[in-house]
């Protein structure tokens, strides 16, 4: 029951967080707006706004074939500034917990000879190309190390020989990593 209710919340939170980071963004460019405008025209910013909103509506409401969602996120995306804002939430939601999880890849990683280890995700086993340049070994791996209480992270190129592969699911380590090791499987 308990998998059920969170396999819930994370789908709502995919859904939800690109949208309300989005309109955060159009809220603080509404603020923006009027205050370039003074005490002149006071809601100035909202209007432009709402006006684009609907532009952006018409123009949806003119294609026909797909859902009315996908044809408003199809046009969102290609707005200048806002599409790639959008696009970027909503790819960083859908990362972690949308249906094509991109850190599906749990390895434990050795960061010093200390013997200090961290769980990271494997993102990318062909990093060797980009760093050809840079890097001493045959095969680096792209491993994206996540902070403990924050959707952010660092990417590190690790070589193959430093990284251990988790026998757990990716759920559970990326749950183990973020709570701080709190929340254990």
């Amino acid at each position: 029951m308990f998998r059920r209710l969170l396999g819930y919340f994370l789908t709502g939170l995919a859904i939800l967080l690109p949208i309300g980071l989005s309109g955060y963004f159009v809220y603080r460019v509404v603020v923006a707006v009027d205050s370039l405008v003074n005490l002149e025209f006071p809601g100035l910013g909202l209007v432009i706004v709402v006006t684009g909103v609907t532009v952006i509506g018409m123009l949806a409401s003119l294609f026909v074939g797909r859902p009315i969602f996908e044809k408003l996120e199809s046009l969102f995306i290609k707005l200048p500034i806002l599409g790639y804002v959008y696009k970027a939430f909503k790819d960083l939601t859908q990362a972690f917990v949308g249906k094509e999880n991109k850190f599906s890849k749990p390895v434990m990683i050795k960061i010093s000879e200390a013997e200090v280890y961290k769980i990271g995700f494997v993102t990318s086993e062909e990093a060797e190309q980009l760093l050809e340049d840079v890097a001493n070994t045959d095969q680096l791996y792209a491993v994206y190390l996540p902070l403990s209480y924050s959707v952010a992270g660092d990417l590190y190129f690790v070589p193959a020989d430093r990284i251990r592969p988790l026998s757990i699911s990716s759920k559970d380590a990326m749950q183990y990593a973020l709570s701080g090791g709190i929340i254990q499987h």
